[in-house]
C-alpha cells in the first residue's frame, strides 16, 4: 500500500522521511510534489509559501509509476506514495488521523518547530501507526499505552540523561 511518507515545512523542507516498503522512489516524489508547489499546476509562478498556495494543488497527483497524496494541515504538508491504485480515501483519512494525532499527543497544533523538538517520539508513532504501509493502530488511547506522551519532567530527564 503507502511505500513512503513525508511531512513538509512550507518552506519544502523534508522534516520527516520514511520508506515503508523497497520499492520506493527516495525522495523524488516529494521533490516532485514540491516543484509542482512551486510552479503551480496550471503553470503560473508561485513562489508565496502561504497557506493558498498548497490549497490549490490536487490532493492526488501522478509521479512516474506511482501516486502521491497530500494533505495540508497546521502549517505542515503531509505525503504519501503508492505504487498500486488503492482506495486514495483510505490514505487521506490516515494522514489526517496522523496530524489528529501528532496534536492529540502534543496539545497543540503541530508546527515546524514542534516536528523538530519531538522527531523520535512522532517516528516512534509512525512506527506504531502502520505495518509496511498498511494503517495499523491509529486510535490514540491504543498509542498512548504503547508510546507515552513526552512531558515536561521526560524532556529535563532526557536532557539531562542524553538518553
Amino acid at each position: 500500500m503507502i511505500t513512503s511518507l513525508f511531512i513538509l515545512s512550507l518552506g519544502g523542507e523534508v522534516l520527516i522521511e520514511r520508506h515503508l516498503r523497497p520499492s520506493s522512489s527516495g525522495r523524488a516524489a516529494a521533490d516532485f510534489f514540491w516543484s509542482k508547489c512551486q510552479s503551480g499546476i496550471k503553470g503560473e509562478s508561485t513562489v508565496d509559501s502561504s497557506a493558498e498556495t498548497y490549497k490549490n494543488i490536487p490532493p492526488i497527483l501522478l509521479f512516474s509509476n506511482q501516486y502521491i497524496i497530500s494533505v495540508f494541515r497546521s502549517s505542515l504538508i503531509f505525503l504519501c506514495t503508492l505504487k498500486t491504485e488503492h482506495p486514495p480515501l483510505l490514505c487521506i483519512e490516515f494522514l489526517h488521523r496522523l496530524a489528529s494525532t501528532f496534536e492529540e499527543y502534543f496539545g497543540k497544533p503541530i508546527d515546524e518547530e514542534l516536528v523538530k523538538e519531538n522527531f523520535s517520539t512522532i517516528y516512534m508513532l509512525l512506527e506504531e501507526m502502520n505495518d509496511y504501509g498498511n494503517p495499523l493502530t491509529t486510535e490514540p488511547n491504543a498509542l498512548q499505552s504503547l508510546i507515552t506522551p513526552p512531558t515536561l519532567l521526560s524532556k529535563i530527564t532526557q536532557t539531562l540523561t542524553g538518553s
